[in-house]
């Protein structure tokens, strides 16, 4: 994405203004945090961590008069979807006791983000500029301890 969008740079015209430019993974809070029950999803999690924490850098490093190359990562726990509540059939009892989701499906609803309201809150912690997007449960100074350094007021809550 990034060859593209320099190439369409040396290619324009002079801008007014500089272009924004965004790319956003949507991850999981278990590349932060990862626990029983999740050791195979969290590995899978924390590789795609470590080249968005590159490519964030890279991002810093091409942006210039004609575009503005941001990076957005977001680390949501629990959000209601389908294949959720069908993981919950097949997940072990102290895995759901750990992170929280022993309860009845009423009560999960009631606990946790629909995708809808997860959907809104990246967007808005993107349009604030956030690189690091977790969920409030987490403390910033937490999440900026587990990726590669990121000042604490550019973290943002869910």
């Amino acid at each position: 994405m990034f060859k593209i969008w320099t190439e369409d740079d040396q290619n324009a015209q002079s801008a007014s203004a500089p272009k924004l430019r965004q790319i956003v993974f949507i991850n999981s809070a278990t590349a932060l945090f990862p626990f029983p029950g999740y050791i195979t999803y969290s590995a899978s999690k924390c590789a795609v961590r470590a080249p968005v924490d590159a490519l964030r850098m890279e991002a810093l490093r091409l942006s210039g008069p004609m575009s503005k190359y941001t990076v957005h990562c977001t680390f949501p726990a629990t959000i209601m979807t389908p294949a959720f509540l069908e993981e919950q059939n097949r997940k072990h009892e102290l895995t759901k006791q750990i992170e929280g989701t022993a309860g009845s499906i009423k009560d999960l609803f009631k606990q946790h983000l629909s995708p809808a309201v997860a959907a809104r809150i990246i967007i808005s912690g993107v349009a604030r500029g956030q690189f690091g997007i977790a969920e409030d449960c987490f403390d910033s100074t937490l999440v900026c301890k587990c990726a590669m350094y990121i000042p604490e007021k550019r973290v943002w809550h869910l």
